[in-house]
Order: C-alpha cells, then structure tokens, then sequence
C-alpha cells in the first residue's frame, strides 16, 4: 500500500493541530462527565436500598408498635358528615344572631 502525502502551509497545519486538540479535549471532558453520571447513579442506587431498608425497619417497627399499644374505642362521631353539617350550621345561626343583636 502506498502512502501519499500532502504538503500544508504554517496555516493549514496549526488549524488542523487546533481542530484535533478541541476534539481530544472535548472527548476526554465528555469521559470525565460520563464518569461522574455513574458515580452519582452509584451513589442514588446506593441510597435508594438504604432508603428502602430504612422504611422496612420502620414500617416493622409501626407493627411492633401498633401490637404493643392496648385498643380503644371510637366513641365520639366526629368523623360523619351530617354531625359536621350540622354543627357548622349552628355555628352559622349562632354568628347570624351575634350580628343581629350589634346592629
């Protein structure tokens, strides 16, 4: 095989020098920030099974707790809809009746 060559001015020369420096520079920073993605991906997994074993602990502790801790009944009605209504029904007449008296 024959190799050919071909002669290039100062000019030529430097332009091409600088062409394939900016290319080796952005190839190797491309590397360097490829890296640091699969450390900080690492670093996430990493967390995320801690997190998630954390939560499991914790979630057994709930259980062990909610065991421990003696039952109660739910004797107040607080909750329904209609107590609620009518309660704040009430409080409605009872500050319709306060303005009534100021006027």
């Amino acid at each position: 095989m024959n190799s050919e060559y071909i002669r290039l001015n100062y000019g030529e020369q430097v332009f091409a020098q600088k062409n394939m420096l900016n290319s080796q520079l952005e190839l190797l920073n491309g590397i360097k920030r490829l890296q640091a993605y699969r450390n900080l991906r690492e670093k996430e997994f990493k967390l995320k099974i801690e997190l998630k074993s954390k939560i499991g602990m914790l979630l057994d502790d709930l259980k062990t707790l909610e065991k421990n801790l003696p039952e109660i009944e739910d004797s107040f009605e607080y909750g329904k809809k209609e107590n609620r209504k009518e309660s704040l029904e009430q409080e409605i007449e009872e500050i319709r009746r306060k303005l009534e008296r100021l006027s």
